[in-house]
């Protein structure tokens, strides 16, 4: 994820989310003046397990506004795109 070379963020560590060929992380929080906003890229491979990818994302998401920004809030969107084939 690239950020612009004037903005202070930290990048936190969400490795343990991680798995190979279900789902990469990258979360920064990017702090601008008193604003702390969290910013999340993430990739799954479309030849991954969707349940473990909704699961992992659920504990990422968990793990950053719970154990991290209890008051917080997740705004954004999420587009899955999955593969279907005939049997």
């Amino acid at each position: 994820m690239f950020v612009r070379a004037d903005l202070p963020y930290i990048a936190l560590d969400v490795f343990q989310f991680c798995v190979e060929k279900v789902i990469q992380l990258c979360v920064l929080q990017i702090n601008i003046r008193e604003i702390h906003f969290i910013a999340q890229s993430l990739y799954r491979s479309p030849v991954g397990n969707s349940n473990q990818f909704l699961n992992l994302l659920g504990a990422t998401l968990r793990h950053i506004c719970i154990s991290l920004y209890l008051n917080s809030y997740y705004v954004g969107t999420l587009k899955v795109i999955t593969r279907v084939t005939k049997p």
